[in-house]
């Protein structure tokens, strides 16, 4: 037989007490911790979604639509800059993610390709001696790291919708390269998580380019190519 101290004894016994109290909460109902005492402990053991249960979600975010926006916003900004710098063009279009146009007269090839082919700048110029045509393209770095921002936005937005809800501790991840994965113990309707979600309006993410002066541009300057203008306040442009 094992013979322990009373302090041992004593020791354990208040330790089993302790416990006892602190796991109480998660036994009683949300109206019964309501009434408890104040200085008595209220925090209760969040439950996974394996043991409550809750809602599942495998969200994708629509890249193509994003660069599609992108895409379009170079192709205005590149009929602004050569209009603003008298280059001759014609066919400007999108065509296999590129924007192209034809040059006129092909003594503005080197003066055109300069004008989007700077240093830093995220695009692939390219230029066809024969048909005088010219192919503006994002380069796969650029692809790759605009893309991995609207996924990291999205995220960020979806958090912020879901926190509404009040679910603790959700589990909202990135899955893949354009996927979001949704888990909300205790929450088992996926239907009206799905309309929170979708109550979004469309949105436009737009970086800040703080490479270049925008001095000139509030005079009525063109963008460098990539980057567009974006209308603004008189209080947001005092800031």
């Amino acid at each position: 037989m094992i013979h322990l101290p009373k302090w041992r004894v004593w020791g354990i016994f208040v330790t089993c007490i302790v416990g006892l109290v602190i796991a109480l909460p998660n036994f009683l109902s949300s109206e019964a911790r309501e009434s408890l005492p104040h200085w008595f402990p209220k925090q209760t053991v969040t439950l996974g979604l394996d043991l409550q249960g809750g809602s599942h979600l495998l969200l994708e975010v629509d890249l193509k639509a994003a660069m599609k926006d992108k895409l379009e916003a170079l192709l205005e900004n590149t009929r602004k800059i050569l209009r603003t710098e008298k280059i001759g063009y014609s066919n400007l279009s999108i065509t296999d993610d590129k924007v192209k146009f034809t040059l006129r007269e092909s003594f503005q090839k080197e003066q055109a390709i300069k004008l989007f082919q700077k240093p830093q700048s995220e695009l692939d110029v390219v230029y066809d001696d024969n048909s005088k045509e010219v192919s503006l393209s994002f380069s796969p770095h650029a692809l790759n790291d605009r893309k991995a921002k609207i996924v990291e936005q999205s995220i960020e937005i979806v958090r912020r919708r879901i926190d509404e809800v009040g679910t603790k501790e959700p589990n909202i991840q990135r899955q893949g390269d354009d996927r979001i994965l949704v888990q909300l113990p205790g929450i088992e309707d996926p239907g009206y998580i799905k309309n929170l979600l979708g109550q979004t309006a469309k949105m436009s993410f737009r970086l800040l380019n703080s490479e270049v002066p925008y001095a000139p541009m509030l005079n009525g300057g063109p963008a460098p190519a990539g980057s567009e203008i974006l209308p603004g306040d008189e209080k947001s442009r005092e800031g």
